[in-house]
């Protein structure tokens, strides 16, 4: 058995409307530079609606979203086989397919020989862009070509309404970014002097606890087997990977390869300080 009925008849693996029909949609995808292909073949097992195709009152249609850039498209096609060139600009990180066959125009009193028992005898109509099946959604991971970027590519900051009792940096990592949330005055702070001469302070005490959050995630991930789904997973890991660090190695700690990727910043943030009060000794005597 597979799931409860639909409220009408839609053929799709996740109810019982019809009794022995399927619908698969089966896409590859083909990355060459900028230009992304997606190869598609539909195989419909219903005698009632490839009628409706032949007829032309139905076809298949692909719906096709990339999250990340809210890249959104339903592409309609008459061929149970057919391809898309997509640009790789408006795509990114993450590409989900799903296939469809679409209602193209009204139908009226469709039936199927092959209807659960509890359709037996009834007909039904549909409008245009009425959904009458569908299958599961393919995705697809994208590496793009900048996935080598250096840490700065990965991380963003951003303010945080802070509640009473609640610690000061927030560190979110569900994202294809390293996020990091301050209070809304730090993060003014930071704004104003992140880049500037204290900038190697600020990179030890809001960047570099960010990171080692992320790195520990990230391990704990590898060690659960999972594959890498977000861009700053992929990126960290190209990062490692050019490094020569194994985040699993027996004796491997997050704070000491964080300092690493960051190049020693705890090192230059003391020495900025040190000439921050030497400049200030300075001015003092003159």
């Amino acid at each position: 058995m597979r799931r409860s009925l639909a409220p009408y008849p839609l053929l799709a693996k996740t109810n019982d409307s019809y009794r022995k029909s399927s619908f698969d949609g089966i896409a590859a995808l083909k990355v060459a530079g900028k230009e992304l292909r997606i190869e598609f073949r539909a195989v419909l097992r219903c005698a009632a609606l490839k009628n409706l195709v032949r007829a032309g009152l139905a076809g298949y249609a692909l719906h096709v979203e990339s999250p990340v850039t809210s890249y959104r498209r339903l592409f309609e096609f008459n061929d149970a086989a057919f391809h898309l060139k997509l640009s790789a600009d408006d795509v990114r990180s993450v590409l989900q397919v799903t296939p469809f066959v679409v209602a193209k125009a009204p139908i009226e009193d469709y039936a199927s020989e092959d209807f659960h028992e509890a359709y037996a005898g009834q007909t039904f109509s549909f409008a245009r862009g009425h959904i009458l099946a569908f299958d599961q959604t393919t995705e697809f991971l994208l590496h793009a070509q900048d996935e080598r970027e250096s840490l700065p590519s990965i991380m963003r900051v951003e303010p945080l309404a802070r509640e009473a009792g609640e610690a000061a940096l927030r560190v979110d990592c569900g994202s294809d970014y390293i996020v990091v949330r301050l209070p809304q005055g730090m993060y003014d702070i930071y704004r104003r002097y992140a880049k500037s001469v204290y900038g190697a302070t600020f990179l030890s005490c809001v960047i570099l606890p960010a990171l080692v959050a992320a790195l520990d995630r990230l391990a704990a991930g590898q060690r659960a087997g999972e594959e890498p789904r977000t861009r700053w997973q992929r990126v960290l890991l190209h990062l490692l990977e050019e490094e020569k660090i194994d985040i699993l190695a027996e004796g491997a700690e997050s704070l000491a390869i964080a300092q690493r990727l960051l190049r020693d910043p705890l090192n230059r943030a003391l020495q900025e300080m040190e000439d921050l009060a030497q400049r200030e000794e300075v001015g003092a005597w003159n």
